[in-house]
């Protein structure tokens, strides 16, 4: 008996054990598990992407490309440690630093891109 209850205070050692483990864990839903966007550790080329990925570009209304911006501003914004900006009212006369997202029929600048047929 003595060796039953040495081996039950073991097992009920090990899942308290277990259970305080788990509660220092950060709380996360499965979505933040598997789209953890961490900052780029390496400070240089965190710094290069920040300058030329400073704002998201989305031509064109539909629910696919707000979904689209939701999550690229979410993903640059962690891995760039710092907001990216959602531009919908894009001036072509302006410099693009970002992502354009569109068609070549809904997005002038794709379009001007003459990628249709490689698309």
């Amino acid at each position: 008996m003595h060796k039953f209850s040495q081996l039950l205070m073991l097992s009920i050692g090990s899942l308290f054990a277990l259970c305080l483990s788990t509660s220092f864990a950060q709380a996360e839903d499965g979505y933040d598990m598997w789209l953890r966007y961490q900052p780029v550790a390496n400070e240089n080329l965190r710094q290069e992407y920040q300058t030329q990925l400073q704002q998201i570009v989305a031509e064109g209304k539909s629910p696919t490309i707000n979904v689209a911006v939701v999550e690229l501003q979410r993903g640059l914004s962690g891995l760039l440690a710092k907001p990216v900006a959602d531009v919908r009212n894009f001036s072509s006369a302006g410099v693009v630093k970002g992502v354009v997202i569109g068609t070549p029929t809904n997005s002038p600048l794709i379009a001007a891109m003459g990628l249709k047929k490689r698309l």
